[in-house]
């Protein structure tokens, strides 16, 4: 592909750093500036780092936009919900590409009064859905999509980013969107719709929680919603098919996932019902609150 055509108009960038890598996003115009803006809206953008890859978004016309990296051209075409995609998954792409700082993972979490709760898996298993449905309810959602666990003791942090709840999944989560902002919030793609997690929960806050809980969640029509408890080889295994840095780091990261698979209780649950699953994991945190309370309870 060719580059983007060059166009004389305000400008600006946003820098995203995660797990020890950075990513700069220039945008040229105001369509662009605005589809980074949602992109980035809850990202906490850090200067500090030297970028290790740069993404470009100019404005070619007004509401068309052209994503470009080293002066190459990506995509070219409107400023809606399938560019916000494609960009979030560029940025995704690079982050994973040089994080070296901790494990990383193809992961949502979310957190309840002080307690981090890592729901491990691939796109499609459900992941998203589940943690709509948690922020929706008590739960703050970290993110749906990249997870870091940091060198030492067991902390998850997730990268904020508009969560892309799939069409279908509105059925499935039923009454806990009503009220919801279904028709004039967030972006649409062909099978998605892009949305803040403050949009479903505005007090929602993200950051580094202790890791208590690993949920290996998976929407299954015929699924009975009972959490199995698995062993820690089992972990161990599950865990290394969802890291995305793995290439970054000594071992392939295999000894710090053994120390996680062996400390943090960790579950498989086929959910057909996002209800019942909440219900499994309060009442699991619940028991770990009574044997070792955190200073936020």
């Amino acid at each position: 592909m060719g580059s983007c055509p060059a166009r004389p108009m305000s400008a600006g960038s946003r820098r995203i750093s995660f797990a020890g890598a950075s990513v700069e996003i220039e945008y040229e115009g105001d369509s662009a500036r605005e589809l980074v803006d949602f992109v980035c809206a809850e990202v906490d953008t850090d200067t500090s780092d030297s970028p290790g890859t740069t993404l470009r978004l100019t404005t070619t016309s007004p509401g068309q936009v052209c994503l470009s990296s080293d002066g190459k051209s990506m995509a070219t075409g409107a400023a809606d919900g399938h560019m916000a995609a494609l960009l979030m998954d560029q940025v995704i792409e690079r982050l994973a590409r040089s994080a070296g700082s901790g494990l990383m993972f193809h992961a949502a979490a979310v957190a309840r009064r002080g307690r981090g709760v890592m729901l491990p898996g691939q796109s499609g298993c459900g992941k998203t859905t589940l943690a709509a449905w948690l922020a929706g309810g008590c739960f703050d959602c970290l993110t749906d999509e990249l997870v870091l666990l940091p060198p030492g003791e067991p902390l998850v942090a997730g990268l904020p980013r508009p969560l892309k709840v799939r069409r279908g999944s509105w059925t499935l989560l039923g009454p806990r969107t009503r009220g919801w902002p279904q028709q004039n919030e967030g972006l649409v793609t062909r099978d998605a719709r892009l949305i803040h997690a403050t949009a479903l929960r505005p007090s929602n806050a993200t950051g580094t929680v202790p890791l208590d809980l690993i949920l290996f969640a998976r929407y299954d029509t015929s699924g009975d919603n009972r959490f199995r408890e698995l062993t820690s080889a089992q972990v161990g295994f599950r865990l290394m098919e969802c890291l995305v840095n793995a290439r970054n780091l000594a071992g392939h990261g295999f000894g710090e996932i053994a120390r996680i698979a062996r400390s943090v209780p960790a579950y498989e649950v086929g959910y057909s019902e996002c209800g019942r699953v909440e219900g499994g994991i309060k009442k699991r945190l619940a028991r770990l609150s009574a044997s070792s309370p955190t200073t936020t309870e």
